[in-house]
């Protein structure tokens, strides 16, 4: 499929903190669609976290807890999102951040995993460009000076990573053609919806649950000491950080195994150490 037949929705919350995990929510939707050179619509949308909005958040996006103290609610935002983004490929600059916030309202709805796949402008930027060592979407607005009112907030950076992926795709249309595989040969395989994890199930050491949550949402590799289901003996290996799903009682990481050269399912108690690497996780691209 071409990328002119291909519905985009480009979207970017803003967070009263860095994870849903120690209870943080989405205080701001921003999403723009697109299909081809044509914008289709735009959501732009505070929410009322009913939770306080750390102060390191609000020294990001300037959004406060008196501006979002009578914003309706995720229950009341998220239907009609939901019915916005329907059969589109989502776009992100840093997906697993995003993806992890809009999974948790989600699930906490009581709804299905999503469908849709997703697409992370910053892979495409490490990609694309390997001769810069920086790729925040800051870095970008500088770099093709793309400009919008609102950084920081969840439209403005909607419709900078709008303009950012239109740059990408002429980019990779120059390189090798229009359909959707060439996108694919930079980003890898695309982000799918995680399954739900019950947080009643977790009960892994919370060094291991903080070093993965860094790792996955600054795209930095793990080493890795793990044992094999059926062994005794573990093993090292390098691992890009996915993202985490479940399956009956047991959590299971998804990651990109260096030394199997694939993407790998890694059950949590299996995993007996592990450690940050300084590494950007970006595989290399082969022709």
């Amino acid at each position: 499929m071409n990328f002119d037949e291909i519905t985009f929705v480009i979207f970017d919350f803003e967070t009263t903190g860095m994870s849903p995990i120690y209870g943080d929510h989405i205080c701001e939707i921003g999403a723009v669609k697109v299909k081809g050179s044509t914008t289709l619509g735009q959501v732009s949308t505070l929410i009322n976290p009913q939770h306080p909005i750390s102060p390191g958040a609000t020294a990001v996006n300037g959004i406060t807890d008196e501006m979002v103290a009578h914003a309706p609610l995720i229950r009341e935002v998220l239907p009609a999102f939901l019915k916005f983004i329907e059969g589109a490929v989502l776009v992100a600059h840093n997906v697993p951040f995003d993806l992890s916030f809009l999974a948790a309202a989600v699930y906490e709805q009581g709804l299905a995993p999503l469908p849709n796949l997703l697409i992370d402008t910053l892979i495409l930027s490490r990609k694309l460009y390997p001769q810069y060592s920086r790729h925040s979407l800051d870095e970008l607005r500088q770099r093709f000076q793309i400009f919008y009112p609102g950084a920081h907030r969840g439209l403005g950076d909607s419709l900078t990573t709008r303009d950012v992926l239109w740059i990408f795709l002429d980019e990779i249309k120059r390189r090798h053609g229009e359909d959707f595989e060439y996108l694919l040969k930079y980003h890898g395989p695309p982000y799918l919806f995680p399954a739900r994890i019950n947080s009643d199930l977790i009960s892994y050491p919370p060094e291991l649950l903080e070093a993965l949550e860094i790792a996955i949402q600054e795209r930095r590799s793990l080493f890795i000491e793990y044992v094999p289901e059926g062994q005794k003996r573990s093993s090292s290996r390098r691992i890009d950080p996915y993202f985490l799903t479940q399956r009956g009682p047991y959590v299971y990481l998804r990651a990109y195994c260096h030394f199997r050269r694939e993407i790998r399912t890694f059950r949590l108690d299996r995993i007996v150490r592990l450690n940050l690497t300084e590494y950007p996780f970006v595989k290399n691209v082969t022709d």
